[in-house]
């Protein structure tokens, strides 16, 4: 049986590295020594590096400049794991996509019913950006950084956005924990920084300042608007919400609601924190969700030169208006919707519409059955093909021609025992013409005259 040589598992435990023409690609196996070499790259005047995984970005970016130096990240075990503890789930920078949406659909015995709602609606969402290819390599903390340093309009900062991750970054040596928000906010992070996880917290319901003994329900939704619904598309509006509600005894109350909004060419994803101001604390009602959607039609506000501004400014009042509006029943009031509410309550509702006939002109207005209704719908009604061929009956059928202007010499039957005769233009009587159609583009012959204009064109009949 073949074993791992022991000086392969050496070579393993210590940097790779490939130099050629004065660049080097190093693959790292530990995040110890991904922090040594960032801290030796901080340290050389002029060089170059560059921090590869998945790499897809290089081609949305059109990259073509070459570095002195390529830091591989995919063998450092601590940042393709996925971690789970209770309620949180910590993710590793170069877990691809398609991996996170197959662990975020699996579920979680720790987690609460409204946890795992959320992160399968999150594994939903993930699955309408880009395409299965590009999700099978491209890597969840490449995507941050990608929207961190370069603008760019990402899902994945909006999702995580909405509830209220953070990110764990490496600078040289140390360490830093923030938040999502405080992450997007940084200065752009260059070479020598680099994203090792990103973590979901825990679903805790806070204090709702009614009551401890009243039971809470964390709502979740996610938002996108593209050119096409899945794949290859960038959003003009992507959003995220998150809210906590309670009941108490006249209405629904939002303890807690983060509002998340990408995509609408801005410099990174935000939290229309007005509104969430607005909101916290409130008893929930069609007024209050008519001034919010107000409020937010200001605070999503496009950058000048974006593309369709108003369409987007609509969409953030739609998305908010519906999320909201799923918490309230139109015929009952506001109302919390319980564990077995899967899915978002609809906001169709059945209608019927009645036209009643008025007798002042009579009969105009009066619907008419069509004459032979009855007949058809009961199979009476006697067709063509229903009526038996009469004696001496005789078939017709036209011949076509099989070439483009070709001069027609005869016509020839293969076999002219049942042929009573054969039809041409000579055969049309004297004063008659050689018409077969009428359009408003002209008149179309019958049949061919001596030359035919096209293959198909009716020549004679038999």
């Amino acid at each position: 049986i073949p074993t791992y040589p022991e000086f392969l598992k050496n070579e393993y435990e210590s940097t790779t590295a490939l130099t050629h023409q004065n660049k080097t690609w190093y693959s790292p196996v530990s995040v110890e020594e991904l922090g040594s070499l960032l801290e030796s790259t901080a340290a050389e005047n002029g060089m170059t590096v560059k921090l590869v995984a998945g790499n897809t970005g290089s081609s949305y970016y059109k990259e073509t400049e070459c570095y002195n130096k390529y830091i591989d990240l995919r063998f450092i075990p601590e940042l393709s794991d996925i971690k789970k503890a209770g309620s949180q789930i910590e993710i590793g920078a170069t877990v691809s996509i398609s991996k996170l949406i197959f662990t975020l659909k699996e579920g979680n015995d720790e987690l609460i019913p409204d946890g795992d709602i959320m992160f399968k609606k999150i594994a939903s969402h993930l699955e309408k950006i880009a395409t299965e290819s590009i999700r099978n390599v491209a890597t969840i903390g490449g995507n941050l950084v990608m929207a961190q340093r370069k603008c760019f309009p990402s899902d994945i900062a909006t999702l995580l956005l909405a509830v209220n991750s953070k990110v764990t970054i490496l600078t040289g040596v140390r360490k830093e924990t923030l938040t999502l928000e405080e992450f997007l906010e940084k200065p752009a992070l260059d070479s020598r920084n680099v994203v090792l996880s990103v973590l979901i917290p825990s679903l805790k319901p806070t204090e709702n300042g009614y009551s401890k003994n009243i039971k809470t329900r964390r709502l979740f939704e996610t938002y996108r608007a593209s050119p096409r619904p899945l794949g290859n598309a960038l959003a003009y509006l992507n959003a995220a919400f998150s809210a906590e509600v309670c009941n108490v005894d006249d209405g629904v109350v939002i303890n807690h609601i983060r509002l998340a909004f990408g995509s609408f060419d801005v410099k990174h994803a935000i939290r229309a924190s007005t509104v969430e101001n607005y909101l916290v604390g409130k008893k929930l009602s069609l007024d209050l969700i008519y001034e919010a959607v107000k409020l937010i039609r200001v605070a999503i506000n496009p950058d000048n030169g974006a593309s369709h501004p108003a369409y987007r400014s609509s969409l953030a009042v739609s998305f908010l208006f519906d999320f909201l509006m799923s918490i309230v029943d139109p015929g009952i009031g506001p109302r919390l919707i319980t564990t077995d509410d899967y899915e978002r309550t609809s906001l169709l509702t059945s209608a019927k519409q009645v036209i009643e006939s008025s007798h002042e002109y009579y009969p105009v207005g009066e619907p008419i059955i069509k004459s032979g209704a009855a007949v058809q719908a009961s199979g009476e009604a006697v067709f063509v093909d229903d009526i038996p061929s009469p004696s001496n009956c005789l078939h017709g059928a036209f011949i076509y021609s099989t070439k483009p202007l070709a001069r027609i010499k005869s016509v020839k039957l293969k076999s002219e025992k049942d042929v009573n005769s054969v039809i041409t233009f000579q055969d049309i009587p004297k004063g008659g013409d050689n018409i077969g159609a009428m359009n408003r583009f002209g008149t179309e012959s019958l049949f061919a005259n001596e030359v035919t204009q096209c293959a198909g064109q009716r020549i004679a009949f038999a």
